[in-house]
């Protein structure tokens, strides 16, 4: 009996050993695409996505609070400039907004607000960002702030984030002082 008892706690003793055993899962993200933009891009506001999509640039670039995501190949990247340096982010990682739609949808969201501005610009209502270039300290004091309106201001006030009045297609007024000089 005794022997059966100590072999039985002996079977148990070995049995209850755990095992542990490691899984390393890295998701390996291809290195950030190389790419120059010449001005900053504009930044639409879709209502339909909740966030900011570039136009005018060949590169699919989104804004969402702070950062900037790049979709490029199927992957995304981020930044806290429209310009980089980009930083891959798992798909895991994205906003949910972002993660929510596939970008071929976001492209067609995109282009349908774009076209409500396009046909009736003068009095389009929608928003717009547009970025600054960012320095290494951060953004300059009152500056990389959202609009609403047209392109770079608030239309209800008719003048752009620097103060400067806007024209209707717009570009900033040229400013003349009263001898007729700008």
């Amino acid at each position: 009996m005794k022997k059966r008892l100590l072999a039985a706690v002996f079977l148990m003793a070995t049995m209850a050993v755990p095992a542990y055993a490691g899984v390393n899962v890295s998701v390996s993200l291809p290195p950030p695409p190389e790419i120059v933009i010449g001005a900053a891009p504009r930044f639409i506001f879709s209502p339909a996505l909740g966030f900011y999509v570039s136009v005018g640039v060949p590169y699919d670039i989104v804004n969402i609070g702070d950062y900037y995501y790049l979709y490029n190949n199927g992957y995304y990247y981020r930044s806290r400039n429209y310009n980089g340096p980009w930083v891959g982010v798992e798909h895991r990682r994205l906003p949910p907004g972002l993660r929510r739609h596939k970008y071929q949808e976001i492209r067609r969201l995109r282009d349908a607000e774009y076209r409500r501005y396009e046909g009736n610009r003068e009095h389009y209502r929608g928003r717009w960002h547009d970025p600054v270039e960012r320095h290494r300290e951060g953004v300059r004091p009152g500056e990389g702030r959202h609009g609403e309106g047209r392109p770079g201001g608030d239309v209800r006030h008719g003048e752009d984030r620097r103060g400067e009045g806007r024209r209707g297609d717009g570009r900033p007024e040229e400013h003349r002082d009263s001898g007729g000089r700008r």
